[in-house]
């Protein structure tokens, strides 16, 4: 079990993880959409916001530090402080930066990312409860040393998964997605301490009411990622946590959020380059699973992934032929053979992936 967990956690973490970018071109969304549509020529058309599910996990916090005056676009700031020029939010952004290390709970110490002027902050402190140790934070965020956002962090929103440590038990990245006009928002990641779940991002970003507000996306191994010029938090589907087999073996397929209109909005059918890579990662596992491991964890995540590129005759023709050749008959529990197959099938449907 333990050696199940480390390499699908190792494989993850190596699909997932990656350096983060600086300054892009506003004309990278446009390349990303043409080397999707290349990469999803082989299954049938659908849009690539076809499943909006937008997911508003937790109440929103909000900062007593107010923000730079708004105004027209470029227009002059009232302050005596140089601030940044307010104007509309949204769309391409004008750089991107990341600070990243391994999870951070045995010391104390900070994390902090600069972009355009910009810098964000994260002091925290290590504690030790009980068997748990954990960590208390605050943000900071300036701009040419002019104070934005500075607060003590709540404790991450858990609610999405029932039985989750509600607390921060360590962190690992922060970023600044820098907008052509006006203020930033800001990624904080961590972990709460569950043995199988969950990673958590939170993001600050300027509220309608001249402050910082704050949402927490609860996932597994989520991180924040410049993908052809979009800003993303990139996690897996939740849903499929201890789904047909134990929880140390369930995978689960990639999911690809932006933050968009104060929420997280899936995007992941944008991206089939990274839903195709995902479904190669768990087919390999399929093929060469570790010791121990069963593959109905593994064929869960694959089957969603190509589904979500539009092959799905070809996912059932594959998976129709491995349950005749007994490929399901060593499941968890009762969820053996043609049984297996049958849920799967009702589970994926349910969640989007796959017509009934």
């Amino acid at each position: 079990m333990k050696i199940a967990t480390i390499l699908i956690t190792a494989v993850l973490a190596a699909a997932i993880l990656g350096g983060c970018g600086s300054s892009k071109s506003t004309n990278s969304r446009l390349h990303r959409a043409q080397v999707g549509r290349g990469a999803a020529s082989s299954g049938s058309s659908r849009s690539t916001r076809a499943r909006l599910h937008p997911t508003n996990q937790g109440s929103a916090s909000t900062s007593s530090t107010s923000l730079p005056p708004s105004g027209p676009k470029g227009s002059a700031s009232t302050s005596s402080t140089s601030l940044p020029p307010s104007g509309p939010t949204g769309g391409d952004p004008a750089s991107f930066a990341c600070s990243t290390s391994g999870y951070r709970a045995s010391t104390s110490g900070s994390l902090s990312t600069t972009s355009d002027s910009f810098n964000a902050l994260v002091n925290y402190e290590s504690h030790s409860s009980g068997s748990l140790p954990y960590v208390s934070w605050s943000i900071e965020l300036t701009y040419n040393g002019t104070t934005l956002l500075n607060e003590t962090a709540s404790p991450p929103d858990t609610s999405a998964s029932s039985g989750n440590f509600a607390q921060w038990a360590a962190l690992n990245q922060i970023c600044i997605e820098t907008q052509k006009y006006g203020e930033p928002i800001v990624y904080v990641l961590g972990f709460n301490g569950g043995a199988s779940c969950c990673a958590i991002a939170r993001v600050y970003y300027p509220a309608s009411n001249s402050s910082y507000s704050s949402i927490d996306m609860v996932g597994q191994i989520l991180k924040v990622e410049d993908l052809y010029g979009d800003i993303v938090v990139i996690g897996s589907d939740m849903s499929f946590a201890c789904k047909f087999t134990d929880c140390a073996q369930a995978g689960a397929p990639v999911t690809i959020y932006q933050f968009e209109d104060q929420q997280f909005v899936n995007v992941t059918r944008g991206f089939p380059i990274q839903i195709a890579n995902d479904a190669q990662k768990w087919w390999n596992l399929i093929q060469n699973p570790p010791s121990g491991a069963l593959i109905e964890g593994f064929v869960a995540p694959w089957a969603a992934d190509e589904c979500e590129l539009g092959k799905e005759s070809q996912t059932w023709s594959t998976l129709d032929s491995m349950e005749s050749s007994g490929s399901f008959n060593n499941g968890f529990g009762n969820e053996i053979g043609s049984k297996y197959l049958s849920d799967l099938k009702t589970f994926l449907a349910e969640k989007g992936y796959c017509p009934a």
